[in-house]
């Protein structure tokens, strides 16, 4: 383990409550790789109980799915993904749930542990 912090815990207990909505929303926007990389890392964060530089890695890369950042490019799956995604869908408001949840958390991380996720905000 890297740190211990309060910080860390909440993130854990936050990814074991929310674990299977993270795994479901990952299929829906990123088919079956992006499933399979989040249940992986579910999964280590569950077993493991620590918080390493890669789990964070891969929180990042997961909220970008959460978040949408890559829709715009017609070369991603995650576009085709998102376009069969009925706007009206109450599946798009938990999506933006897990995104907001998600950038909390991982903004309440140690500065050593936590990349930005979000633009910077003007003071």
């Amino acid at each position: 383990m890297l740190h211990f912090h309060p910080a860390i815990a909440l993130l854990l207990a936050w990814v074991y409550e929310n674990g299977d909505a993270l795994i479901n929303a990952s299929l829906l926007l990123g088919g079956l790789p992006a499933r399979r990389r989040t249940a992986r890392l579910v999964a280590d964060l569950m077993s493991d109980g620590q918080l390493t530089r890669r789990h964070v890695r891969e929180l990042k890369v997961l909220h970008g799915l959460l978040s949408l950042e890559h829709v715009g490019d017609p070369d991603c799956d995650e576009s085709v993904h998102f376009a069969a995604i009925d706007p009206a869908d109450p599946v798009v408001y938990e999506i933006c749930m897990l995104s907001d949840g998600l950038a909390d958390r991982i903004g309440g991380l140690p500065a050593d542990l936590s990349p930005s996720i979000m633009p910077e905000r003007a003071a």
